[in-house]
């Protein structure tokens, strides 16, 4: 559930507040805090005697997980299906037009993949 409104406040950031989805850097910055502390509360909360290391990095990277895969069905898989509508409707059609406001969109969207890959590969 946390790793759900891990994934609630990025969707806000990206998409509802310009000034941080501009700058990819603040994004960085408030995703690496959300996520890391997340993080840090599943290993205090999942540390009990008995518990291996293995429980620890499952719990930890099943969250990470689960934050990417919300993210690609909820937002970028549905962009990337009007993209491909879009480009078949202009091939059609033989026109050609401006990039749409999806793929600046999608590219927002795929921004914090990359900021959750690298911890996901440390782990």
């Amino acid at each position: 559930m946390t790793w759900a409104v891990a994934w609630a406040v990025g969707y806000v950031l990206v998409f509802k507040v310009p000034p941080v989805a501009k700058n990819g850097w603040v994004l960085a910055v408030i995703l690496f805090v959300v996520l890391g502390g997340l993080a840090h509360l599943y290993v205090q909360w999942a540390t009990y005697p008995g518990a291996s290391n293995r429980v620890i990095s499952i719990g930890v990277g099943g969250g990470f997980g689960l934050f990417m895969l919300l993210n690609v069905w909820g937002v970028i898989w549905p962009i990337q299906k009007r993209l491909i509508a879009w480009t078949k409707e202009n091939a059609e059609k033989g026109t050609a037009s401006a990039v749409p406001q999806p793929a600046r969109n999608l590219s927002r969207a795929s921004a914090p993949e990359g900021f959750v890959r690298p911890p996901i590969v440390a782990l």
